[in-house]
């Protein structure tokens, strides 16, 4: 597998989710603690013990569950409630870098050091699909908003768009001429914006995946980007 870039390395040790209600937050890092907070008091809410740290985290659409992709190649799922271990999901080896609930909750998808994207259904636990086109680390997977697509970025610079449904990669899209470390799909669907280790944020017209606009960042790599709202995006160098 390919070594990771240095800003892969520096920005995935860590992370930080909202939750839909916007009063919690979980994040997850090289500590073995993963930490559900109060964003508003500051207080911690539970510790989800690790033997390892959690680079990844998200909460399910409805805020009840949160997941952590750890050091040790599982995904693991929490409830928000309680604080519990309710399932661990196994099917990748190496560091998983990112996970991802679908829209209604039903799916969620992770990425990993094994060039492999894995596909969960919540309520069984199995897999439901296992995406091995990439040629090395998967960095981040996000669905789009009507949970139809996946797309999914890795060190060979390439996005991979993936039809839900079927199953099948629809789309390889060759852009960066670097890692795409962050993608984001606007709420309306209607584009995706991808950033990375080339310093760019480049927006995809999701009709027919064709770039729209490339939007040039200055000394550092772009860590993250997400959509404020269908017309702005935020970036962020670290």
């Amino acid at each position: 597998t390919q070594s990771r870039s240095s800003a892969a390395s520096d920005v995935y040790k860590r992370q930080v989710k909202f939750a839909p209600n916007d009063t919690l937050m979980v994040s997850g890092g090289i500590d073995p603690n993963t930490k559900i907070w109060n964003r508003f008091t500051g207080e911690v809410i539970h510790i989800l013990p690790h033997e390892t740290g959690s680079p990844a985290v998200d909460f399910n659409p409805k805020g009840t569950l949160v997941a952590t992709g750890a050091y040790d190649g599982k995904v693991r799922l929490w409830d928000v409630n309680s604080g519990k271990l309710l399932k661990v999901l196994e099917g990748n080896e190496g560091t998983i870098w990112t996970v991802d609930f679908s829209p209604n909750g039903q799916l969620i998808a992770a990425g990993s050091d094994d060039d492999k994207v894995t596909v969960w259904n919540i309520n069984t636990g199995e897999i439901k699909y296992e995406f091995k086109e990439a040629t090395h680390n998967i960095w981040e997977v996000v669905f789009n908003p009507t949970g139809t697509y996946l797309a999914a970025s890795g060190s060979d610079n390439a996005i991979r768009i993936y039809d839900v449904a079927s199953g099948k990669l629809t789309k390889t899209i060759l852009g960066h001429s670097m890692v795409p470390l962050s993608m984001d799909f606007s709420p309306n669907g209607k584009m995706l914006a991808s950033a990375g280790d080339d310093k760019t944020i480049k927006i995809w017209n999701t009709n027919n995946w064709e770039l729209l606009h490339t939007l040039q960042g200055e000394n550092e790599a772009i860590h993250s980007v997400v959509f404020i709202d269908n017309d702005r995006v935020l970036a962020l160098s670290l």
